[in-house]
């Protein structure tokens, strides 16, 4: 992600990211990392992954100032 930052597959590694630091007991991190995704990909699958990911912790998909 870092060296191809414009790169076909960064939706899809950022998710897994997310998801990973989840699994790693990093929720807040992973948390961050998921909304990153909606945020930068909206209309991507990854997107609804990560906003279902969200939806099963019960925790809504933007962060508390809307960001």
């Amino acid at each position: 992600m870092q060296n191809f930052p414009t790169g076909s597959k960064v939706a899809s590694a950022q998710l897994k990211k997310g998801l990973s630091l989840i699994e790693l007991g990093k929720k807040d991190d992973g948390v961050e990392e998921l909304r990153r995704v909606i945020q930068r990909y909206p209309r991507s699958p990854e997107a609804l992954q990560a906003r279902e990911r969200l939806r099963q912790l019960k925790v809504p998909s933007v962060g508390r100032s809307g960001e």
